[in-house]
């Protein structure tokens, strides 16, 4: 489950606001689940703090202070507040339906943490003002005003910790002036906040519990927490699945369309907490997994195993262990230091596999959610807290984006409110100053280095005079294709007879690139020039094969099988390169290389 942003308008008020106000079990609040709690400076500042009221509650959503009722702004926003959902990954929300009172609480407490690091970070980052005609003025907000939901299942009644963070789509300026949120910033940073929350909560649950991490897929998963389980409790996420199979789509708005379509009213659970977490256990056990034995290989730091008994220590010894280990590594702590951790990691996002292995350019938070994902891999962190967790991520981004290996890209934006950047001389003087969007771009020497020589080694051969074809043989293969238009005649003529070392066709999904490429083949089987075909995908090199009739693979699948010899291109090859623009860059000056040495 990703964390996603949904937005709440003025029809959705009353529905939010009811289920803090009864108590029937539903999606908010109600029967059985805790209640919501306040958190934000900008709550802070209003005077709401502790447990959600209903009123107060209903009072921020429509644009009235908490507490006096009077208008925080003149005019009342269409988006009421933004409600972002925070999940961990399944592993975790299993390993709290099967375990102790003492496991649950160190996972809510976790959790908790994690989430409150994670708001910290958007603060920090994504809460601006939109002050002025049409919200041009941006300026910083001094906070958020949030009300967060911590729930235990999903609709499906799987168990499914989450928290939702509704936040107000209300800031305060520092000189008192209030306004809506720059919206468009929250959805921006929604993948980093994702990553720091979810890098918060290993942190997190490592000190608490003692867990390992295992990569399953994309996902940081409890090591030790069968896969088999997860699934068993991952009816959402198959319900999704299945709709996307069904309707042959692909991609995040369709698995977030595919949710709403299977959406049900929430499942109605025990009402009690032992009472839900007995039918978890026994659910675990008809699926053939027995907890005990779960806990046993998910905790094995905290419960040592008796000699020839194979049972974890009783429950009540948890704390005492659980305490024993986190003073052994905070001391280990107090000796060590993040240095080599942060070194290995900015190593990693700098070099050709890091951020700019399958993107040109980056910005800050790419950093931080590509750092996040990379943590893991080393056990010796010294990291103790979700808080710690969030500013080592940022302290990795600023060292990233001052490193020698890095250059900003410098882009102009006509009316902004960025960053300003001011280049200078070797004095020190201020050359110029360069208004930058919202986020500035970085990329690195080496991609820039790569990009480089592709252009030099494409201008170069403008001239080159390669696989140049009879035009008699153009004619008749031309004479084959009657249903073909103008532009795209124009374009078989053109690859024909322009003999340069790299040609470039542009033209939107639909327009007949294939069909006119499928001609060329034929053109250029007439005039004996071999070619072959390679797509960034697999799905891409299959379409380029039975629609355009050439002989074609992936890009990666030719790179590796020439580098090992079972593969080489004949002399005067021409190469189709399909989906060109989403080929990365050092792949495509590699294949140019090759082509350039045949």
């Amino acid at each position: 489950m990703a964390f996603t942003f949904g937005k709440v308008t003025a029809g959705r008020v009353d529905y939010y606001t009811e289920q803090v106000a009864t108590e029937r079990h539903d999606y908010y609040a109600g029967h059985g689940e805790a209640p919501g709690v306040w958190t934000g400076d900008f709550a802070a500042d209003l005077g709401v703090s502790g447990q959600v009221d209903a009123e107060a509650f209903k009072a921020l959503l429509t644009g009235h202070h908490p507490q006096t009722g009077e208008k925080l702004k003149r005019w009342p926003n269409k988006v009421k507040a933004f409600d972002g959902v925070f999940a961990p990954p399944k592993s975790v929300s299993a390993l709290w339906a099967i375990g102790t009172p003492e496991v649950r609480q160190a996972i809510a407490q976790a959790q908790a943490a994690a989430v409150h690091a994670a708001l910290r970070y958007l603060a920090e980052h994504a809460c601006v003002a939109r002050l002025g005609k049409q919200g041009v003025n941006a300026q910083p907000g001094t906070g958020f005003a949030i009300a967060t939901f911590t729930h235990r299942t999903s609709r499906e009644a799987d168990p499914q910790l989450h928290t939702h963070a509704v936040i107000s789509n209300l800031a305060e300026t520092p000189d008192g002036r209030r306004a809506a949120l720059d919206g468009s910033l929250l959805y921006r940073h929604a993948e980093a906040t994702d990553a720091v929350f979810k890098a918060a909560l290993r942190a997190e649950l490592s000190r608490l519990l003692g867990v390992g991490w295992v990569l399953r897929g994309e996902q940081w998963e409890i090591e030790g927490m069968p896969a088999g389980l997860c699934r068993r409790w991952s009816t959402r996420s198959i319900q999704v699945d299945d709709w996307m199979a069904e309707h042959g789509a692909a991609g995040g708005r369709a698995a977030q369309q595919a949710a709403y379509a299977t959406r049900k009213a929430k499942a109605e659970v025990a009402p009690h907490g032992e009472d839900l977490h007995a039918r978890f256990q026994q659910e675990a056990r008809d699926a053939g997994y027995l907890p005990e034995q779960i806990l046993t290989a998910t905790l094995h730091r905290l419960y040592p195993v008796r000699a020839g008994q194979g049972r974890p220590l009783e429950a009540s010894r948890l704390h005492a262990v659980a305490g024993r280990d986190v003073r052994m590594r905070a001391q280990a702590r107090r000796g060590g230091s993040v240095e080599p951790v942060e070194e290995a990691v900015i190593e990693a996002l700098v070099g050709p596999e890091g951020l700019t292995e399958k993107a040109s350019s980056f910005g800050r938070r790419d950093v931080i959610n590509h750092a996040a994902r990379l943590l893991p891999h080393y056990s010796q962190l010294p990291v103790a807290t979700a808080g710690e967790a969030r500013e080592l991520l940022e302290a990795i981004a600023d060292r990233v984006l001052r490193d020698a290996r890095v250059i900003p890209l410098l882009d102009p934006a006509a009316r902004t409110s960025g960053e300003v950047i001011r280049p200078r001389d070797a004095d020190g003087r201020v050359l110029r100053e360069v208004c930058t969007q919202t986020e500035r771009r970085y990329s690195t020497v080496d991609l820039l280095a790569a990009e480089h020589e592709l252009l030099q080694r494409a201008t170069n051969r403008q001239h080159a005079s390669v696989a140049v074809i009879d035009p008699q043989q153009v004619k008749a293969a031309l004479a084959t294709f009657p249903d073909l238009d103008e532009d795209q005649q124009t374009m078989v003529r053109r690859l024909a007879s322009s003999g340069a070392g790299v040609d470039v066709v542009v033209g939107k999904a639909g327009t007949g690139k294939t069909t006119a490429l499928r001609c060329y083949g034929e053109v250029a089987r007439r005039g004996g020039v071999p070619m072959v075909g390679v797509a960034p995908s697999a799905t891409a090199a299959h379409q380029l094969a039975t629609k355009a009739g050439i002989d074609a693979c992936t890009l990666d699948k030719l790179l590796v099988e020439v580098a090992h010899g079972h593969r080489h291109l004949p002399a005067g090859v021409v190469v189709i390169v399909d989906e060109a623009a989403m080929v990365d860059t050092r792949n495509r000056l590699a294949l140019q290389r090759l082509v350039d040495n045949a």
